[in-house]
């Protein structure tokens, strides 16, 4: 932001710095607007989102762009690099999953027919995709796909997948050896998309669609570090087929499960919902539709970034042409007092806290008082830059 639109917006704080502000109780989460992030016109499909700890977002998912269906990749850091060709091979790679180890290692996950019926491979970057190791094979029963990872607190890495029969299973790598292939689910229904993730408490979370129910539903179910919890059951709304779920959890502690679900009529389609809880799985909130179009929003993945923005990636058709591409959307930040929107009174609230840092203490509510949620940025200091952050967003509402 230039030297005057900061002196504008502080000019403008400083008119309305003496209201009292109240702030809201419950937030409300402020969406940016949905952006496309690849325009190919062969399919691009079945995206996974992660951050590094260099601060850069990464998204690798698969494409028919060369007329095999490869892997590719695109980081983020301000603006977006260039597709990154992952894998080169005349068969099929889908299904990619990413993540950063502890050691900083990047592992990418995927399905692949090369063998002659899909199973899992897997590669590594040491050096943040400046090169990669070689295809190392981790299945060999065949028919394994729909595949997600995990890096644990304890530094084993979970692989969990599904299986040609329609059943969960996982696998665990302690940094020697790999398990065997553990069957997760042992219902005879149709259990699919699986996906993985580690709650702060310690639990591994896994959530996949299951047909049990007569239609797809969203399960869930986690394991305590000795024993897996039953089946049960997220979603209930007969009237639409759920799939396709991903699970994480914000550093508030708040667990997420996003996923696709389109109503049984012919015109149809599929759109994103999520759910929320608050207290570990106890209790869940209403869902809440995340897209609304007349095209398919389906494959999402999700995370919470370092600056405590919400990013969720998915493959739509909704190009002109109806071809598959990649679109993304993230929470803006700026909503300080936390009504649903970005307006002055939040720049007012920034206003009270700047030059402000957790060691200038002050009483809360004070005019001149350090604020936490006044820092947008995180860096323990209320400063331009998080104006600059709260007036890029500013005037934008709630969806």
């Amino acid at each position: 932001m230039n030297q005057k639109k900061v002196s504008m917006i502080l000019l403008l704080i400083l008119l309305v710095a003496t209201l009292a502000i109240t702030p809201s109780v419950e937030a409300t989460l402020i969406w940016s607007d949905e952006i496309r992030l690849t325009t190919n016109v062969a399919l691009d499909g079945y995206p996974s989102i992660a951050q590094t700890n260099d601060g850069r977002i990464w998204v690798v998912w698969k494409s028919r762009k060369n007329g095999n269906s490869d892997l590719y990749y695109k980081i983020y850091q301000g603006t977006w690099s260039n597709e990154i060709r992952l894998t080169i091979d005349r068969n099929e790679d889908i299904n990619p999953s990413i993540t950063q180890l502890k050691n900083l290692t990047i592992w990418v996950v995927w399905a692949s027919n090369r063998t002659g019926s899909y199973d899992l491979f897997c590669k590594s970057s040491p050096d943040n995709g400046l090169s990669w190791s070689i295809d190392t094979r981790l299945t060999v029963s065949g028919n394994n796909y729909q595949q997600a990872i995990l890096q644990a607190k304890d530094g084993n890495i979970w692989v969990v997948w599904a299986s040609g029969n329609y059943d969960v299973f996982y696998k665990v790598f302690n940094g020697v050896t790999w398990s065997n292939e553990t069957s997760l689910i042992t219902d005879p229904s149709l259990d699919i998309t699986p996906s993985i993730s580690q709650t702060q408490d310690g639990r591994i979370w896994v959530v996949w669609a299951s047909s049990r129910m007569g239609d797809y539903e969203i399960f869930h179910k986690t394991f305590n570090g000795s024993s897996w919890s039953p089946d049960k059951p997220l979603t209930t709304d007969t009237k639409k087929e759920d799939t396709n779920p991903t699970i994480f959890q914000t550093t508030d502690g708040v667990i997420w499960v996003v996923w696709a679900a389109s109503e049984f009529t012919p015109t149809a389609t599929d759109e994103l919902y999520y759910m929320t809880s608050t207290d570990n799985g106890a209790t869940w909130s209403a869902t809440i539709q995340l897209t609304k179009n007349t095209f398919d929003d389906t494959w999402p993945d999700a995370l919470q970034a370092r600056d405590f923005s919400i990013w969720i990636t998915w493959g739509s058709n909704r190009d002109a042409n109806g071809n598959w591409d990649l679109y993304y959307k993230t929470t803006l930040l700026g909503d300080v007092n936390n009504d649903g929107q970005i307006n002055m009174e939040d720049l007012a609230l920034i206003a009270r806290a700047l030059l402000t840092t957790p060691a200038s203490g002050g009483t809360p509510g004070a005019w001149w008082a350090w604020n936490p949620d006044a820092d947008l940025d995180r860096n323990n200091r209320v400063d331009g830059d998080d104006l600059a952050i709260a007036g890029k967003n500013y005037g934008k509402p709630a969806t």
